[in-house]
């Protein structure tokens, strides 16, 4: 059975799931052994918990444990008398590699090391070099808010100048990354995101009561789903689509920081038809999307959004939504399925909510069918091994 090690840039159990744990789940199904490990830093205690109660067979050692059939999971806790971790350095990176030294002294020589996060770059050292590197750049990290000094800037280019020097294939999800990174390894293959099709589809083929905090919702309800960070989505667009089209519910399911939020748009949280859902489960979803008279992805146009193709875009596509987004560099092909607007357009494209013509719902999902995530794996598995 060969064995996947993955250095995700997420958490297993994040609130969202995005392309590591949809696609490491599925290669856990077609026979691989996936050890996921998280970048986040667990409590001493927690990591106990787990090591104690949920030790796993297979990876017999502290902080890794089983978490699905295929799927192991790798855990650690900083020093204990550490106050503060440096979670940008080595405790979320070199600490992790080291935690799973073990592994690494018995595994087998057709081990994959598939890379989400450039911080693993300066510890890869501790990966032996009969594993082959695989590289999976969802996102230019430079462009995150916390990458933003000249330091940081540095330390990223440089730990994802050395997993490159050392990968077998990269993988790039947008154009833009592609154009950047085609430019540096021979062996880098375009594959955008994909969506869940399976379970947003459900959204077109059943009927679901209304939630209860949708119940005293009236008229039409645009809906977003995803983290509400300001970063990505244009909260400016958002109060003037509210405010010109008051009788319309913007409803938005996703975590956010109300705090911050309100420090730099005034007005968001004023308005009676913005709506804050906050987290909504991943297995309830459907239920929510099948009362939105349509769909959107009102995105900033900024360095992060220009790398980014959002996972969301299929999955919306795959409820039979009509959906609206911004003219988004990553998602310029598929422009004919969508509608595309700004501030200048707001009321033109918004005035209708209905589809014109059975054909273009129709070719949607049909594309979202398409990309599914058992499509894009299998495209994944056939590249690594070509």
């Amino acid at each position: 059975m060969k064995t996947i090690l993955c250095l995700s840039s997420q958490g297993w159990n994040s609130d969202l799931w995005t392309n590591k744990q949809h696609i490491m789940s599925r290669f856990a199904k077609k026979g691989y052994r996936i050890l996921y490990v998280n970048k986040e830093i667990r409590s001493f205690f927690e990591c106990w918990y787990y090591s104690l109660f949920k030790k796993s067979k297979e990876f017999p050692y502290f902080g890794v444990y089983d978490l699905t059939e295929g799927v192991s999971f790798a855990n650690s806790y900083p020093l204990l008398f550490q106050k503060k971790v440096d979670k940008q350095r080595f405790n979320a990176y070199g600490f992790k590699l080291q935690l799973i030294q073990p592994f690494f002294d018995q595994c087998d020589d057709d081990t994959i090391v598939w890379i989400y996060h450039p911080g693993y770059g300066e510890f890869l050292d501790l990966i032996p070099k009969k594993c082959r590197i695989i590289y999976d750049c969802v996102d230019d990290y430079k462009t995150f808010p916390e990458f933003s000094s000249p330091s940081q800037q540095e330390w990223i280019k440089t730990s994802e100048q050395a997993i490159l020097n050392r990968s077998d294939v990269v993988f790039a999800t947008s154009k833009p990354l592609y154009d950047r990174l085609s430019s540096i390894h021979d062996n880098t293959h375009y594959v955008h995101n994909v969506g869940d099709y399976d379970h947003f589809n459900q959204v077109a083929n059943k009927s679901y009561p209304k939630p209860k905090s949708l119940q005293g919702l009236m008229g039409p309800m645009i809906g977003f789903f995803g983290a509400l960070s300001d970063f990505k989505v244009d909260f400016n667009l958002l109060i003037k689509m509210a405010r010109t089209f008051p009788d319309y519910q913007w409803v938005l399911m996703g975590p956010f920081n109300k705090s911050a939020l309100e420090q730099r748009y005034s007005e968001l949280f004023k308005l009676n038809n913005i709506h804050f859902l906050g987290k909504i489960a991943y297995s309830e979803l459907p239920s929510y999307l099948y009362h939105m008279n349509a769909l959107m992805i009102p995105y900033c146009l900024n360095d992060h959004t220009t790398h980014v193709f959002p996972i969301k875009f299929f999955e919306a596509l795959a409820t039979g939504k009509r959906l609206f987004i911004t003219n988004l560099p990553a998602l310029a092909a598929y422009y004919d399925v969508a509608d595309v607007f700004d501030e200048a357009t707001v009321k033109s494209v918004f005035s209708n909510l209905n589809f014109e013509d059975d054909t273009r719902q129709k070719n949607q999902l049909q594309l979202a069918k398409k990309f599914s995530w058992e499509y894009r794996v299998d495209q994944l598995l056939a590249m690594v091994f070509s």
